[in-house]
């Protein structure tokens, strides 16, 4: 999804609306930020050369199973934020919708991954394997709501900052701040 936003004319219009939206080159490199193809075939096809299988791809979460037994790219059309444990293990996406004009199947303004066996919302703090070090040289750390939160507020020099995925702070969160 990175290198579809960054290399693709396919990827322009994402790229645009993030940079206007004040994204630097190297935010979009630290969050490593995409875009999905609308064409879920491009994603599928690449992965498919990967040697996943059909199973494998389902249970990552990014696809599921329309009617006609096609796979298709739940965040087709979204810009993509990954989503990665405190290891810094990718572990889910969210996408965002840009252009409602693309995503009118889906109005939802975000779309995270379902569960998965590796994948659990409510366990989740977002950026935390960046921000630890400077958490623990502070002894501090600010939890906002959601991505776009911490990316704004680390791109303006606070690099302490996480976020619960829109969720309430759970006795699992607080656990991997400590």
């Amino acid at each position: 999804y990175h290198y579809y936003l960054l290399n693709t004319t396919n990827g322009e219009k994402a790229l645009n609306y993030l940079t206007d939206r004040g994204m630097t080159d190297a935010t979009l490199d630290t969050f490593q930020l995409g875009v999905a193809p609308l064409n879920s075939d491009v994603v599928l096809q690449y992965l498919s050369q990967e040697k996943y299988s059909k199973d494998q791809l389902l249970a990552s979460g990014i696809f599921y199973e329309n009617s006609q037994g096609d796979l298709v790219d739940r965040f087709r059309g979204r810009i993509i934020f990954p989503l990665r444990n405190a290891r810094a293990e990718v572990v889910g996406f969210s996408g965002r919708i840009y252009d409602e004009a693309l995503t009118n199947s889906s109005p939802a303004k975000y779309l995270n991954s379902p569960e998965t066996e590796i994948f659990h919302k409510t366990d989740l703090v977002y950026n935390l394997d960046v921000a630890r070090p400077k958490i623990r040289q502070l002894n501090q750390v600010i939890v906002c709501e959601g991505y776009m939160d911490v990316i704004a507020l680390n791109q303006a020099g606070y690099v302490h900052v996480v976020a619960t995925m829109g969720t309430s702070l759970t006795d699992a969160h607080i656990k991997q701040l400590g």
